[in-house]
């Protein structure tokens, strides 16, 4: 099929000032760009001076791990963002390769029960996603945490050398099978016992720009320290790195490790991705004391249920009780009727300590509990959002129905984050449009390994936004979460028209992706 857009402002992701053009799209990809006022084509839509970009990238976001790429394949939310990409497999964990005991991995943010595990290898999980239709482009890391609990189970000990072999051999073999790179979550406290040593070792796998190094870095000693030792993997072996989920409380601290990643950008590819809501979505028993976590969930629950070791978990979190308060829980197995409910509100419903709340709705839900917690400064951050090493990325879930009862109560950036980042830079200033959208799309599609995405080119894939610069925009609030944004007109992804004005015409256009570097 032969589409052209005719009277457009093209904003092609490369930075440069938008023009105004036609694009001729034939089936999948861009035919020409230019003016062509006596083409003929199947599809003509004269776009009368709206602005086309390329499809956004989304490199953070947690479809995977709540298992909504399978419940909700169209990705709706995401889609209607003007998003046609996006990378899974962040912080730490990720849906391949599976062995032993690695689906307990996932086991923070979902039920591992929910789906049928039909693969094994990397390679086997990429051959499976090819026989499913998807409304937008996934592709995936590999997960650190994965790796190491199909190999060592619920062992906190350091890996032996039999242990490493397998461990690099399965990082190798997954990025030659199509994986983008290697992800760790050290801020989770099963991880966060893991050596420099480990993942200097682990992370020479993908040196040299072999893949992408993303990394939730530590925070239990401050983001300082966290980010000093991603820097130094960063630059001993030479890595292109993503550090994700950046918390950015108004701290001294953290300005040193601010400055710390603007250093190390002078020597190696570094960058940080952060969602532009102060508010975030995080496992509730990352509240907890780390000596009660990090052996996992089952070890978890049996000090949960026993008196001394619970007693213990009450008292050390006793300080926090206004912070646990505060937090509006997103989702509880077992429990949806206290979904969007403060710890607060249920702990006076149930005449209970908000501390004694908190571990019983962890019982009872066997530890999958999210909750929405302010992690950082929101002026900070909205500044942030322009720092020239900053990408933007949801951090969010695609969903296709948000209308089920017992759904979580829905973070806004799974319907938001891309159109409110675009708002701000429209009323802040500081950037200009065509910076911005380098940012989502060319600037992470160069950094990941893209191919043919990321830019407006003759060649490349037609993933395209059509958008109202003027109105682009979040539509929605905690309160009323699930809602489309404002000024994303159309959205083409591989050439085919998938969403239009609010309505969704076409949600199975999207391509199981590999790096440029596979």
């Amino acid at each position: 099929m032969l589409i052209l857009l005719r009277n457009c402002f093209l904003v092609d992701g490369t930075g440069t000032p938008g023009r105004q053009s036609d694009i001729l799209i034939r089936d999948n990809v861009i035919l020409d760009i230019g003016s062509f006022s006596n083409a003929r084509a199947d599809r003509v839509f004269d776009l009368g001076g709206l602005t086309v970009t390329p499809g956004f990238i989304d490199i953070n976001v947690d479809s995977d791990h709540y298992f909504t790429l399978f419940t909700d394949p169209g990705q709706k939310s995401l889609l209607a963002q003007g998003v046609t990409s996006i990378v899974g497999g962040n912080s730490g964990t990720s849906l391949a390769p599976l062995f032993g005991d690695g689906i307990l991995s996932l086991r923070k943010w979902a039920d591992p029960n929910q789906i049928n595990i039909n693969w094994g290898s990397f390679g086997e999980f990429i051959s499976w996603l090819n026989t499913r239709k998807f409304g937008i482009n996934f592709g995936s890391l590999v997960g650190h945490s994965t790796i190491r609990r199909g190999l060592m189970g619920d062992s906190l000990v350091p890996l032996g050398k039999n242990e490493y072999k397998k461990f690099v051999y399965l990082i190798e073999q997954s990025l030659r099978e199509g994986a983008f790179g290697f992800s760790t979550g050290l801020a989770y406290s099963r991880a966060s016992h893991v050596s420099l040593e480990e993942l200097f070792e682990l992370t020479k796998s993908i040196a040299k720009g072999k893949g992408v190094y993303s990394c939730y870095p530590k925070e239990e000693q401050g983001i300082e320290q966290g980010i000093k030792e991603v820097v130094s993997l960063a630059k001993e072996n030479a890595l292109v790195t993503e550090i994700a989920h950046l918390s950015t409380p108004a701290s001294d601290d953290f300005r040193r490790g601010l400055e710390r990643i603007e250093e190390a950008s002078h020597e190696v590819s570094i960058h940080f991705d952060i969602t532009p809501y102060h508010i975030s979505v995080k496992p509730l028993f990352t509240l907890l004391p780390t000596w009660a976590t990090q052996r996992g969930f089952d070890q978890l629950l049996r000090y949960l249920t026993t008196s001394d070791t619970r007693a213990r978990i009450l008292n050390d979190i006793d300080t926090k009780q206004k912070e646990i308060g505060d937090i509006v829980i997103s989702y509880a197995r077992n429990q949806w009727i206290i979904h969007g409910k403060r710890i607060s509100e249920v702990a006076l419903n149930q005449n209970l300590s908000v501390a004694e709340t908190l571990v019983k709705i962890l019982q009872i839900s066997e530890n999958q509990v999210g909750g929405f917690i302010v992690d950082s400064d929101q002026v900070l951050r909205d500044d942030l959002l322009f720092h020239p090493l900053s990408c933007i990325s949801s951090h969010g879930v695609g969903y296709d129905r948000v209308d089920t009862l017992n759904r979580p109560k829905i973070h806004p950036r799974s319907f938001g984050a891309f159109p409110r980042f675009l708002r701000m830079v429209r009323e802040k200033g500081k950037i200009s449009f065509e910076e911005a959208i380098k940012k989502i799309t060319s600037t992470v599609a160069e950094k990941y390994g893209f191919m043919e995405r990321g830019v407006v080119k003759i060649g490349n894939k037609a993933d395209l936004v059509v958008l109202d610069s003027i109105e682009v925009g979040e539509k929605n609030d905690f309160e009323n979460s699930a809602h489309y944004s404002s000024g994303i007109v159309m959205v083409f992804v591989n050439g085919v028209l998938s969403y239009e004005r609010g309505n969704f015409i076409d949600f199975s256009s999207g391509e199981i992706i590999k790096p440029s570097f596979y």
